[in-house]
């Protein structure tokens, strides 16, 4: 004999009267793309979640159905299936007999009263919840440093120290945190407008090229002050 149940964490559901007929729709994803000169192929996606339905009643309470497991109020089992549907509540569908035995949600209810009897029908439609495993990756070292203990960690290169002792001429200045060269210029000269003068200095060249295209200095920079 086929039984179908809903069960809940520690909250089970038997239908009290097997539908006439259940079904399962299984579909496949499958999406049309264009090839040049091929046309249009099929490319598989992978499955999409299996769809099922139920329609039947609810007896009303004390009826006498003999195809029924028993009955007690109707609204008792509405009221379980709508609390469960509007939770999100993941359970288990199982209709034994058969090879279904799948996680569900409730993605649809409805139930209405037809004929004074007492009697409450409804449908309900259920989507498969197939358990999520999403694959763990560990990055390996950094690129170009395979020595490197600690993945993505990003260990700088030891900056080039200058030694002062060998400028040719000029003043020394060491860049700080929010320094500008109109800022510096302004300090040695008395006049922003001349940081030209520390752009184009030769040494200053030498040690930072980007000084050609760029007036942008950074910290810990070793300037001359001609």
């Amino acid at each position: 004999m086929v039984e179908i149940y809903l069960n809940g964490d520690g909250d089970n559901l038997r239908l009290p009267v097997v539908p006439s007929e259940f079904n399962k729709i299984v579909n496949a994803d499958i999406s049309a793309e264009s090839i040049v000169k091929k046309g249009k192929v099929n490319i598989y996606n992978g499955y999409e979640p299996s769809a099922m339905s139920i329609s039947c009643f609810f007896p009303h309470e004390g009826a006498n159905y003999h195809f029924a497991a028993g009955s007690g109020d109707p609204y008792s089992y509405v009221n379980k299936l709508e609390k469960w549907c509007r939770e999100g509540t993941r359970l288990r569908y199982i209709v034994t007999g058969t090879s279904i035995n799948v996680p569900v949600r409730i993605s649809h209810f409805e139930y209405s009263e037809k004929d004074s009897s007492g009697d409450v029908y409804y449908t309900l439609d259920l989507k498969e919840d197939e358990d999520i495993n999403i694959p763990t990756w560990q990055p390996g070292p950094v690129s170009g440093n395979p020595k490197n203990p600690i993945p993505n960690k990003v260990y700088s290169r030891n900056k080039p120290t200058i030694d002062l002792s060998k400028q040719t001429s000029g003043r020394a200045h060491t860049v700080k945190h929010g320094e500008y060269l109109y800022l510096i210029a302004q300090k040695y000269y008395g006049d922003g407008s001349k940081y030209k003068k520390i752009v184009n200095n030769p040494e200053n060249l030498k040690r930072y090229p980007n000084l050609k295209k760029s007036n942008v200095i950074y910290s810990d920079w070793k300037l001359v002050i001609p």
